[in-house]
């Protein structure tokens, strides 16, 4: 599926869009213009559409379709929040979707990403950072460290990035969510 949608107590709609289709795919990740296009489209077809998150866990190759990369995630968003701006849609856009990544995984640790949104200069149309947490690990006050940041407690530094880039208006929220299964990772049994 190209999104999921969410309905908030009967009021309005969260649309998470993920898993770009070749024809809005370039060799960096999404297309910024195509992206734009869908979004706006969606949103005058649907007016119940309050919030979007676009390409959550954009910090995989899997989430993002491509290598992961702050500035082309950037440019997306913000070709997006142009996009929806030019047609005085009052939609909030929800960056990244940042998903913890094991050192060695090949993705990119959620935390530099977040800082390159930074360096890329997406913080003034970026009001909401959203964290997905869909492997927890450990017990839930578990802290998080580098070999291991999918615990609840990762938002935290989530959150120091942000005061570190002075986004203290900025929120948080927690998209998606696991509990741990129970069973014992292969990491944790050493």
């Amino acid at each position: 599926p190209i999104f999921d949608a969410t309905a908030t107590s009967g009021v309005g709609v969260m649309l998470s869009i993920h898993d770009a289709p070749a024809w809005a795919s370039t060799p960096s990740g999404p297309d910024p213009i195509q992206t734009a296009n869908v979004v706006l489209q969606l949103t005058q077809l649907y007016p119940s559409i309050l919030a979007v998150e676009l390409f959550p866990a954009a910090n995989t190759a899997t989430g993002w379709g491509a290598p992961p990369n702050p500035s082309a995630y950037a440019a997306v968003f913000y070709q997006t929040y142009l996009a929806l701006q030019s047609q005085n849609r009052q939609v909030t856009l929800i960056a990244a979707g940042l998903t913890p990544a094991l050192p060695g995984s090949g993705d990119t640790n959620d935390l530099d990403f977040l800082q390159g949104l930074y360096a890329s200069g997406l913080q003034p149309v970026m009001p909401i950072v959203s964290v997905r947490m869909p492997d927890t690990t450990k017990e839930v006050l578990a802290l998080p460290t580098p070999e291991e940041p999918r615990v609840l407690r990762h938002y935290e530094e989530v959150r120091n990035v942000m005061i570190r880039n002075n986004h203290l208006e900025g929120m948080i929220w927690l998209t998606n969510f696991s509990w741990p299964s129970g069973t014992i990772n292969l990491a944790d049994a050493t």
